[in-house]
């Protein structure tokens, strides 16, 4: 699970990493970024655009923010997931890793993000929802999948494919691991794994 990401990346950083070009939404450095907000996504090479984060799902309980890479293959994402796929700009996440047994457990918060601390992107997809009062807009999730490395220590879910590297890098391999689940649940996990890129230059800092 992704339930809180930052993005505190200066803006010049950001149009470089990702090649953007064109004007673009002033993206303000934000250390706790929540669902419901806007953020930073980029659905066309080379623009970036803020929509909503959290999507309408089968399960509304669950939120919608994250989207297990397991479930695509459901007829509910295929129309997403074949051309709607999107890319989250963040550069760290925070899972909640829990230390001790019974009463005295407590949750510890953790940092997730590159030694380097330069940007990357969550694979996502995006989808247009109707709000309460009425209003269509544009809205992202996260995917999640398997975890790796150092995630795995925090959670038993992980962000897809957190990637950094110019844009013509980053966007096959960030989005290709979204294409192949259209087959039974144990196959569609074990290309999860697969899918899932561990983060070479990953570390978990506890948040003080």
């Amino acid at each position: 699970m992704c339930g809180r990401y930052k993005l505190s990346t200066p803006g010049d950083e950001l149009w470089e990493t990702f090649d953007i070009h064109g004007d673009a939404p002033e993206l303000v450095p934000h250390f706790n970024i929540a669902p419901t907000q806007p953020i930073g996504v980029i659905r066309v090479p080379h623009r970036l655009e803020l929509l909503r984060w959290g999507i309408r799902i089968p399960n509304p309980r669950a939120g919608g923010f994250n989207v297990r890479v397991e479930s695509l293959g459901a007829p509910f994402y295929r129309d997403s997931i074949q051309g709607r796929r999107c890319l989250i700009l963040a550069d760290g996440y925070y899972e909640w890793k829990t230390e001790g047994e019974g009463k005295t457990a407590k949750k510890q918060p953790l940092l997730i993000k590159r030694h380097d601390a330069k940007p990357f992107a969550f694979a996502g997809m995006w989808d247009k929802i109707v709000l309460k009062s009425g209003e269509t807009v544009d809205a992202a999730t996260i995917l999640t999948t398997v975890p790796r490395g150092a995630a795995a220590e925090a959670h038993d879910r992980m962000p897809v494919n957190p990637v950094a590297g110019p844009l013509r890098e980053l966007a096959r391999p960030a989005l290709e691991v979204s294409r192949p689940l259209g087959a039974g649940r144990g196959r569609a996990r074990a290309r999860a794994r697969v899918a899932a890129r561990e983060f070479g230059e990953e570390r978990l800092a506890r948040v003080r």
